[in-house]
């Protein structure tokens, strides 16, 4: 793990082949059942899950920490892949992105501002 990430990071299993990688991220929160959950604070990133189907992937992400958080998903070679900046301490954001199936980390950066 590259010393950049400054606190706790998950890896994620992606079980089938699915699309063209392509991330991007919107503020609102999740309303879907099936986003993976992750709650951040100011010295842990934990998912609800650590597996599913490649496709479209929501990431449904609680700040409950005190400080401005950001989330990142990396590929190998530290690639990112998708990246939400700015979540505001007790604020919720989603990430939504085109995952190919392979491993992930996933990694939260509490008082980091984009």
């Amino acid at each position: 793990m590259s010393a950049r990430r400054l606190t706790a990071a998950t890896l994620l299993s992606v079980a089938v082949v699915g699309a063209a990688l392509a991330g991007c991220s919107k503020k609102d929160a999740a309303t879907s059942s099936d986003a993976v959950q992750v709650n951040a604070s100011d010295s842990a990133c934990e998912l609800s899950r650590t597996s599913f189907p490649a496709g479209t992937v929501n990431l449904a992400v609680q700040n409950k920490g005190s400080k401005v958080t950001e989330v990142y998903v990396y590929a190998a070679g530290d690639k990112i892949v998708a990246e939400r900046e700015n979540i505001g301490p007790g604020t919720k954001a989603t990430i939504t992105s085109e995952i190919k199936a392979g491993e992930y980390e996933v990694a939260c950066k509490p008082g980091m501002v984009g």
